[in-house]
Protein backbone atom coordinates (compact mmCIF):
# COMPACT_ATOMS: atom_id res chain seq x y z
CA UNK A 1 0.00 0.00 0.00
CA UNK A 2 2.76 2.46 0.86
CA UNK A 3 4.57 1.59 -2.35
CA UNK A 4 1.51 2.43 -4.47
CA UNK A 5 0.97 5.66 -2.54
CA UNK A 6 4.61 6.64 -3.05
CA UNK A 7 4.34 6.02 -6.77
CA UNK A 8 1.19 8.11 -6.92
CA UNK A 9 2.82 11.03 -5.09
CA UNK A 10 5.83 10.92 -7.41
CA UNK A 11 3.54 11.11 -10.43
CA UNK A 12 1.66 14.07 -8.94
CA UNK A 13 4.90 15.93 -8.21
CA UNK A 14 6.21 15.29 -11.76
CA UNK A 15 2.93 16.58 -13.20
CA UNK A 16 3.07 19.76 -11.10
CA UNK A 17 6.69 20.42 -11.98
CA UNK A 18 5.98 19.86 -15.68
CA UNK A 19 3.04 22.27 -15.60
CA UNK A 20 5.01 24.96 -13.77
CA UNK A 21 8.03 24.72 -16.06
CA UNK A 22 9.02 28.27 -17.07
CA UNK A 23 9.04 29.34 -20.68
CA UNK A 24 12.44 29.03 -22.34
CA UNK A 25 14.36 32.30 -22.33
CA UNK A 26 14.68 33.93 -25.73
CA UNK A 27 17.43 36.40 -26.47
CA UNK A 28 16.24 39.69 -27.88
CA UNK A 29 17.27 40.17 -31.53
CA UNK A 30 20.51 42.02 -32.17
CA UNK A 31 19.81 45.57 -33.28
CA UNK A 32 20.61 46.34 -36.90
CA UNK A 33 21.97 49.79 -37.71
CA UNK A 34 21.01 50.44 -41.32
CA UNK A 35 22.92 52.99 -43.41
CA UNK A 36 21.73 56.57 -43.80
CA UNK A 37 20.78 58.17 -47.17
CA UNK A 38 24.03 59.99 -47.96
CA UNK A 39 26.14 56.91 -47.27
CA UNK A 40 23.85 53.99 -48.31
CA UNK A 41 26.39 51.25 -47.68
CA UNK A 42 23.93 48.35 -47.57
CA UNK A 43 25.47 44.86 -47.47
CA UNK A 44 26.22 43.41 -50.89
CA UNK A 45 26.76 46.80 -52.55
CA UNK A 46 29.72 48.19 -54.50
CA UNK A 47 31.01 51.45 -56.02
CA UNK A 48 33.53 51.62 -58.88
CA UNK A 49 35.70 54.75 -59.01
CA UNK A 50 38.09 56.12 -61.62
CA UNK A 51 41.33 57.49 -60.14
CA UNK A 52 43.83 59.99 -61.54
CA UNK A 53 45.53 57.27 -63.63
CA UNK A 54 42.14 56.24 -65.12
CA UNK A 55 42.30 52.93 -63.28
CA UNK A 56 39.18 51.51 -61.63
CA UNK A 57 39.03 51.07 -57.87
CA UNK A 58 36.18 49.13 -56.33
CA UNK A 59 34.84 49.93 -52.86
CA UNK A 60 32.42 47.36 -51.52
CA UNK A 61 30.52 46.22 -48.48
CA UNK A 62 30.45 42.86 -46.77
CA UNK A 63 27.61 40.64 -48.01
CA UNK A 64 25.85 40.78 -44.63
CA UNK A 65 25.58 42.99 -41.58
CA UNK A 66 28.39 42.02 -39.23
CA UNK A 67 27.80 41.52 -35.49
CA UNK A 68 30.12 43.40 -33.19
CA UNK A 69 30.43 43.72 -29.43
CA UNK A 70 31.62 47.14 -28.45
CA UNK A 71 33.94 47.04 -25.46
CA UNK A 72 33.67 50.65 -24.37
CA UNK A 73 36.01 50.31 -21.39
CA UNK A 74 37.80 47.47 -19.65
CA UNK A 75 34.73 46.89 -17.49
CA UNK A 76 31.81 47.88 -19.75
CA UNK A 77 30.78 45.90 -22.82
CA UNK A 78 27.74 47.13 -24.70
CA UNK A 79 25.10 44.86 -26.19
CA UNK A 80 26.10 43.40 -29.56
CA UNK A 81 24.89 45.24 -32.64
CA UNK A 82 24.89 44.61 -36.38
CA UNK A 83 26.69 47.11 -38.59
CA UNK A 84 27.44 47.47 -42.29
CA UNK A 85 31.10 47.05 -43.20
CA UNK A 86 32.26 49.29 -46.08
CA UNK A 87 35.80 49.18 -47.43
CA UNK A 88 36.76 46.98 -44.42
CA UNK A 89 35.51 49.56 -41.89
CA UNK A 90 32.48 49.40 -39.62
CA UNK A 91 30.03 52.29 -39.95
CA UNK A 92 27.32 53.54 -37.64
CA UNK A 93 25.37 56.28 -39.36
CA UNK A 94 27.97 58.72 -40.61
CA UNK A 95 30.59 57.57 -38.12
CA UNK A 96 33.45 55.23 -38.92
CA UNK A 97 34.45 52.77 -36.23
CA UNK A 98 38.09 51.91 -35.62
CA UNK A 99 39.92 50.20 -32.79
CA UNK A 100 42.40 51.76 -30.41
CA UNK A 101 45.36 49.67 -29.27
CA UNK A 102 46.16 51.96 -26.36
CA UNK A 103 45.15 50.58 -22.99
CA UNK A 104 44.26 54.02 -21.62
CA UNK A 105 41.70 54.76 -24.36
CA UNK A 106 38.37 53.12 -25.17
CA UNK A 107 38.72 50.09 -27.41
CA UNK A 108 36.44 51.70 -29.97
CA UNK A 109 36.89 55.09 -31.61
CA UNK A 110 34.16 56.72 -33.68
CA UNK A 111 35.45 58.95 -36.49
CA UNK A 112 33.04 61.57 -37.75
CA UNK A 113 32.34 61.56 -41.49
CA UNK A 114 29.95 64.51 -41.38
CA UNK A 115 27.26 65.84 -39.09
CA UNK A 116 23.67 64.64 -39.09
CA UNK A 117 22.40 68.20 -39.47
CA UNK A 118 24.44 68.69 -42.66
CA UNK A 119 24.47 72.47 -42.26
CA UNK A 120 26.76 73.17 -39.30
CA UNK A 121 30.50 73.44 -38.92
CA UNK A 122 32.09 70.75 -36.84
CA UNK A 123 35.47 69.23 -36.18
CA UNK A 124 36.96 66.12 -34.68
CA UNK A 125 40.36 65.17 -33.33
CA UNK A 126 42.23 62.09 -32.28
CA UNK A 127 45.62 61.28 -30.88
CA UNK A 128 47.66 58.30 -29.86
CA UNK A 129 50.94 56.48 -30.26
CA UNK A 130 52.17 54.59 -33.31
CA UNK A 131 55.43 52.67 -32.86
CA UNK A 132 56.27 54.79 -29.81
CA UNK A 133 55.78 58.02 -31.76
CA UNK A 134 53.11 60.44 -30.61
CA UNK A 135 50.71 61.71 -33.22
CA UNK A 136 47.78 64.09 -33.34
CA UNK A 137 45.16 64.43 -36.07
CA UNK A 138 42.74 67.34 -36.18
CA UNK A 139 39.94 67.29 -38.69
CA UNK A 140 37.90 70.34 -39.61
CA UNK A 141 34.91 69.64 -41.81
CA UNK A 142 32.51 72.23 -43.14
CA UNK A 143 29.33 71.60 -45.09
CA UNK A 144 29.60 74.22 -47.82
CA UNK A 145 26.57 73.29 -49.94
CA UNK A 146 23.35 71.32 -49.58
CA UNK A 147 20.90 70.11 -52.25
CA UNK A 148 23.19 71.00 -55.11
CA UNK A 149 23.07 69.50 -58.59
CA UNK A 150 25.95 68.24 -60.73
CA UNK A 151 26.30 67.14 -64.33
CA UNK A 152 28.55 64.18 -63.56
CA UNK A 153 30.74 62.88 -66.42
CA UNK A 154 29.78 59.23 -65.81
CA UNK A 155 26.43 59.40 -64.03
CA UNK A 156 24.76 62.36 -65.73
CA UNK A 157 22.64 64.88 -63.85
CA UNK A 158 22.56 64.23 -60.08
CA UNK A 159 20.50 66.14 -57.55
CA UNK A 160 20.55 66.30 -53.74
CA UNK A 161 24.31 66.60 -53.38
CA UNK A 162 26.02 67.62 -50.15
CA UNK A 163 29.48 69.17 -50.59
CA UNK A 164 31.90 68.99 -47.68
CA UNK A 165 35.15 70.90 -47.28
CA UNK A 166 37.64 68.73 -45.42
CA UNK A 167 40.91 69.89 -43.85
CA UNK A 168 43.04 67.48 -41.84
CA UNK A 169 46.12 68.53 -39.87
CA UNK A 170 48.62 65.76 -39.13
CA UNK A 171 51.07 66.44 -36.32
CA UNK A 172 53.79 63.81 -36.09
CA UNK A 173 57.22 64.14 -34.55
CA UNK A 174 59.28 65.69 -37.32
CA UNK A 175 56.49 65.39 -39.87
CA UNK A 176 53.71 67.98 -39.85
CA UNK A 177 51.46 68.56 -42.82
CA UNK A 178 47.91 69.43 -43.83
CA UNK A 179 45.61 67.89 -46.42
CA UNK A 180 42.71 69.74 -47.97
CA UNK A 181 39.93 68.16 -49.98
CA UNK A 182 36.35 68.36 -51.14
CA UNK A 183 33.95 65.43 -50.95
CA UNK A 184 30.64 65.14 -52.79
CA UNK A 185 27.90 62.98 -51.26
CA UNK A 186 24.78 62.23 -53.31
CA UNK A 187 21.58 61.09 -51.64
CA UNK A 188 20.88 57.38 -52.11
CA UNK A 189 24.17 56.95 -53.98
CA UNK A 190 27.02 57.78 -51.60
CA UNK A 191 30.36 59.40 -52.36
CA UNK A 192 30.40 60.41 -56.03
CA UNK A 193 33.61 62.45 -56.07
CA UNK A 194 36.68 63.16 -53.95
CA UNK A 195 38.99 66.06 -54.78
CA UNK A 196 42.25 67.35 -53.36
CA UNK A 197 43.00 71.08 -53.17
CA UNK A 198 46.42 72.68 -53.37
CA UNK A 199 46.06 75.66 -51.05
CA UNK A 200 49.22 77.28 -52.43
CA UNK A 201 48.09 77.30 -56.08
CA UNK A 202 44.35 76.87 -55.70
CA UNK A 203 44.39 73.87 -58.06
CA UNK A 204 41.76 71.17 -57.60
CA UNK A 205 42.44 67.56 -58.60
CA UNK A 206 39.75 64.89 -58.87
CA UNK A 207 41.17 61.94 -56.95
CA UNK A 208 38.19 59.63 -57.35
CA UNK A 209 35.13 59.91 -59.61
CA UNK A 210 32.29 57.43 -59.34
CA UNK A 211 31.79 55.53 -62.60
CA UNK A 212 29.18 52.91 -61.69
CA UNK A 213 27.61 51.43 -58.58
CA UNK A 214 25.17 48.88 -57.24
CA UNK A 215 23.26 49.40 -54.01
CA UNK A 216 21.67 46.25 -52.66
CA UNK A 217 18.54 47.82 -51.21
Amino acid sequence: MLSKLSHLMVLVIITIVACDKPEPYELSPTKIYEPLPYLPIYPGSYWDYIDTSMATKRFLTKPNYVPIKIEYTDSITLDPILLPVYNDNYYLGYNQLTYSENWYEPHVVWKLIFSDELNKKFSSSESGIIQKTYYSIRKNYEVVAVDKSMNHPYLGLIDSIVIIDQKTIYDYVGLDYTTHGIAYFAKNIGIIRNCSINDASGDTTVILDLKSYFINH
